[in-house]
């Protein structure tokens, strides 16, 4: 944690590219965490969950850290303010993995037509590549820090976060296809089963609604 804090000697961003890379850890989970509860891996499964769970405790204590250091005031382009609501998107990433995982195990015997199993995995991984984009952009602030927000370097970041919100829709277009399958298989799936899958859609959705806020964020730095 000490090495978080030492950062802000250099520039807040630093902190945050920290913390970003830390609730990246817990969604870079995801994808095994759904093969191995879809495939009847229970025990990976378990396993897998454990790891989510510990990761996204780790990135809260990263980013109380951030937030109980961060000085009143910088000799930046940016409010105060605006790091933190950055620092609380960031944070929505991880928090929404533990929802994930729990509201999954939350009913023992989850069902899921085999044929389906493979669109649930490409919802993730169309929600893991907008986070990949969020990344990216937070990995640039130190670029625009230098640019005092302008230049090609404010381009290209535009660029990033024009593509977060493509990819955001992507994730929004899948997931409305899917819940129709899930829905026209009720019957099949089970009222209650049906529900909790429609949570995880949802859940998984908000994943790239997460990483469009922080493009969102960072465009609204960019136009002050």
């Amino acid at each position: 944690m000490r090495v978080i804090l030492d950062l802000f000697g250099r520039s807040p961003f630093h902190a945050l590219q920290g913390h970003m890379e830390k609730v990246l850890e817990p969604v870079s989970e995801l994808h095994g965490f759904f093969e191995a509860f879809l495939g009847g891996d229970t025990e990976r499964a378990r396993e897998v969950r454990k790891r989510i769970l510990k990761l996204e405790h780790e990135a809260d204590l990263v980013k109380n850290e951030i937030r109980d250091h961060l000085p009143k005031s910088y000799f930046l382009p940016v409010d105060r303010r605006d790091l933190l609501a950055l620092l609380h998107q960031q944070d929505k990433l991880a928090d929404l993995c533990e929802d994930i995982v729990i509201v999954a195990t939350l009913k023992a015997d989850l069902r899921l037509p085999a044929d389906l199993h493979g669109a649930v995995l490409k919802e993730i991984d169309l929600a893991l590549e907008a986070c990949s984009t969020a990344r990216e952009i937070i990995g640039r602030l130190d670029e625009l820090l230098e640019t005092s927000f302008g230049g090609a370097q404010a381009d290209e970041v535009v660029k990033l976060i024009d593509r977060v919100g493509a990819q955001e829709h992507e994730v929004d277009k899948h997931a409305y296809t899917t819940a129709r399958e899930l829905f026209a298989r009720e019957g099949e799936i089970g009222a209650v089963d049906l529900s909790l899958w429609q949570k995880l859609l949802e859940l998984i959705g908000g994943l790239a609604n997460a990483a469009e806020s922080i493009g969102d964020q960072v465009r609204l730095m960019l136009s002050r």
